[in-house]
């Protein structure tokens, strides 16, 4: 789709099995992705302008690949002029593998909910404004721990992280 995660695609290395069990409907997903738009205060940056676009899948919308079976696996929005809060909800897509924010706006605490994404190898929260404590869930979820997130990258000096690969 997008030349940006084609650059990346490489971090999403093969695919995995999914060990969530069960993965949430195409309907469920667009409510997600809306939800980002919407907590975020809409799509201001170049990637985001079909953002919202229900005559085209989602799999086509700028910053997200999809699974074969039509599941978001990647959200790539880096440096897109974004702000306001990651909602909670982004737990719920399951079958996230990479999600790369870094280089925005995003403001409040880091939701907990990331924690339930179990196939999630590499989360780029880096140049934010984020607030408060990585939570433990995350940590919960890295390959120390028998994860598979390999990669957890956040802001130290706004940040308290005792489980992220970067600062």
């Amino acid at each position: 789709s997008s030349s940006s995660s084609s650059s990346s695609s490489s971090l999403s290395g093969s695919s995995s099995s999914s060990t969530s069990g069960s993965t949430i409907s195409i309907e469920q997903q667009y409510e997600i992705l809306n939800s980002v738009s919407v907590s975020t205060g809409g799509a201001d940056g170049p990637e985001l302008q079909n953002w919202g676009n229900e005559s085209i899948s989602f799999c086509d919308w700028e910053g997200i690949d999809c699974d074969e079976a039509g599941n978001i696996n990647m959200l790539y929005l880096e440096n897109q002029n974004i702000t306001g809060s990651l909602p909670a909800a982004i737990g719920d897509l399951t079958e996230l593998q990479v999600i790369i924010l870094n280089d925005n706006n995003f403001s409040g605490p880091i939701p907990s909910e990331i924690g339930q994404l179990k196939n999630l190898q590499y989360l780029g929260l880096f140049n934010n404004d984020f607030t408060g404590t990585v939570p433990s869930e995350l940590c919960d979820i890295t390959d120390n721990y028998g994860g598979f997130l390999q990669s957890l990258l956040v802001d130290c000096d706004k940040v308290e992280c005792s489980c992220c690969t970067l600062c």
